[in-house]
């Protein structure tokens, strides 16, 4: 037997372990039935924080949005305004298996076209493209991000102040590279409660703050 007649089950495990690229320029030019089997194939794992602007644009004409499950988007210096260009090709609602997101430096605009929609993330990675925030919605629309009941695993460099902190929110893992005040570490640790794991740039106690020794974080196993 021939790779080009092994069962579709294991072609996709031989699938899951090489790059895009090679996926959708080389291995499905190998035949007919693997051209058909890429298109089948819904375990896609798109980065494109350092690809070429020709790769980017072969990438996205060649995939069908409903087959990714990760997705890294950046507006760094060698990728200007990829995320503007990536929500003119697609609507987010195309990801209904997309699980994990990451948005470097993304304008807030775009921010709000992908969340203003209900989605299924369970891992969210952002930063801005401005360290201050624009617009005095986005803290609403954040605070409805992070009590969304798939999210389990959330990263930013926000400040938290203003950000709400639901007791019916199941992240697991969060991390903020910001500073904290002593007030807003305790809001957050006594209303996650199935925070597991947390890491901060800093937290700052002041002398005057009082610490509720009350307060028990049975889940918190990493800090």
């Amino acid at each position: 037997p021939s790779i080009c007649t092994l069962p579709v089950e294991l072609i996709y495990r031989i699938l899951d372990t090489l790059d895009n690229e090679t996926i959708l320029f080389s291995f499905g030019y190998t035949c007919k039935r693997f051209q058909t089997i890429i298109h089948t194939y819904n375990q896609y794992k798109l980065n494109f924080k350092l690809i070429s602007k020709r790769y980017f644009h072969l990438i996205c004409h060649s995939i069908h949005p409903e087959n990714i499950i990760s997705l890294t988007l950046s507006n760094n210096k060698q990728t200007p305004d990829q995320i503007k260009c990536f929500l003119s090709i697609f609507s987010i609602q195309q990801f209904i298996r997309l699980r994990s997101l990451t948005l470097n430096k993304i304008d807030e605009d775009d921010f709000y076209t992908i969340f203003q929609f209900k989605n299924t993330i369970s891992s969210l990675s952002f930063t801005f493209l401005k360290s201050t925030l624009q617009n005095s919605q986005t803290i609403s629309l954040l605070s409805s991000i992070i009590s969304n009941k798939n999210l389990r695993y959330l990263d930013f460099n926000l400040s938290p102040k203003d950000l709400l902190w639901s007791n019916q929110c199941l992240l697991q893992t969060l991390i903020i590279s910001n500073t904290l005040n002593f007030t807003q570490f305790s809001t957050i640790i006594s209303n996650l409660l199935l925070l597991k794991k947390f890491v901060l740039q800093d937290c700052i106690i002041h002398k005057n703050d009082i610490i509720d020794c009350s307060i028990r974080y049975l889940p918190l196993i990493s800090l």
